[in-house]
């Protein structure tokens, strides 16, 4: 760990044996483990906090990622075969860059970790919506197919890539759970997995969800995914409204984003529920709550978009009874079981709901939900 100030550049952060061992194991300073700051810049920029983990020895040459983040507790990257000792080493305003750089402290712990108890809440999915939708059932002859387009998704250390697949023999008119199993989020051509137990999403470190789909009937026509993007049952729209209760034309209070408070606006549309849904529950730091599904997408501070369900430590708008709206960070993300969600639409915009109506969670990005 180490902390940065502003400058020209930081090129690089590396770690190497005490006699000069460089990634791939010869004897020079080029080419070495960039494994915390490569290539960074943050040229009229605040400190900077920069983290990386390295776990033990590769087999041969050093294996790890230039991206930023991505060496990250549940992917450590791992020393060339023959490093021994360690010691950093900064490439400051490389190559032929001016400026200062301030560098307050370098920190090297040693951590153990035996399992994904000791790793933050969901380490591999904290990502934001896939950039499309990737599922579809058919009618295969005697049993059911369901196929899962390429799509990509946005981790905090980036965009991770998937390439399509299909799933063959399922059972029609069937519910399934789809996965795959993706050890150091690495993407690519990744084996997809579906089930009927939910519970099965959860059952591996690496394993990320990439959606729920009913098969079609025998003869059929092609299904998509259902939209359970919104609150469950049981919570306050504002005083004296729950979601179950509302209709065409009630007022509730709404935000978009850059907006500093909310205003009122129309619930259009008739009312549309969807029973099953899986679901979580929001807590944020003064405690407010909210029930939603946990693919409901959220909006933060600097406009990026987030499944509920990866949330956690994401600040979003709270909205509390006479007071001005506050941005807080998501403390925990629970799950809520299977429940009926109420599908409400205000023209593209989002809005606060919560199980307190005094203390409401601004959850639902409308601009993303009609897309």
């Amino acid at each position: 760990m180490m902390r940065i100030a502003p400058c020209m550049q930081v090129w690089l952060v590396m770690m190497v044996l005490a006699s000069i061992c460089n990634a791939s194991g010869a004897e020079t300073f080029s080419s070495q483990h960039y494994i915390l700051a490569s290539n960074l810049n943050i040229v009229g920029q605040s400190w900077q906090t920069q983290v990386a983990y390295v776990k033990g020895n590769a087999s041969g040459n050093a294996e790890y990622s230039g991206a930023r983040g991505a060496n990250h507790i549940g992917n450590p990257a791992t020393m060339q075969a023959n490093v021994r000792f360690i010691t950093p080493i900064f490439y400051c305003n490389y190559p032929a860059k001016t400026g200062d750089t301030l560098i307050d402290y370098i920190k090297i712990d040693v951590v153990e970790v035996e399992d994904q108890r000791n790793l933050p809440m969901i380490q591999s999915g904290i990502a934001s919506l896939p950039t499309s939708s990737a599922l579809s059932g058919s009618d295969d002859g005697s049993t059911a197919k369901i196929t899962i387009a390429a799509h990509s998704v946005q981790f905090g250390f980036g965009i991770v890539n998937y390439n399509s697949g299909s799933i063959t023999g399922l059972s029609f008119n069937t519910t399934y759970y789809v996965y795959c199993d993706d050890p150091g989020t690495q993407g690519g051509a990744v084996t997809y997995y579906a089930t009927t137990n939910i519970y099965q999403l959860a059952a591996s470190t690496w394993r990320r969800g990439i959606g729920t789909i009913t098969a079609p009937s025998n003869g059929g026509g092609t299904t998509v995914p259902r939209d359970p993007w919104c609150v469950a049952a049981g919570s306050w729209l504002r005083e004296g409204l729950l979601a179950e209760n509302f209709e065409s034309g009630d007022l509730i209070d709404c935000w978009d984003t850059g907006d500093e408070e909310t205003h009122l606006s129309l619930i259009t549309g008739a009312v549309d529920a969807e029973p099953e849904i899986r679901c979580v529950l929001l807590t944020t730091t003064s405690g407010a709550q909210v029930i939603c599904s946990r693919e409901t997408p959220v909006t933060d501070r600097a406009g990026r978009v987030y499944e509920a369900q990866h949330c956690q430590g994401v600040e979003l708008v709270v909205l509390h009874e006479e007071e001005p709206l506050t941005w807080e960070h998501v403390e925990r993300v629970e799950c809520a079981g299977l429940r009926t969600v109420y599908k409400v639409s205000v023209g593209g915009k989002s809005y606060a709901a919560g199980i307190d109506p005094q203390h409401r969670i601004i959850t639902h990005n409308g601009v993303h939900k009609s897309d």
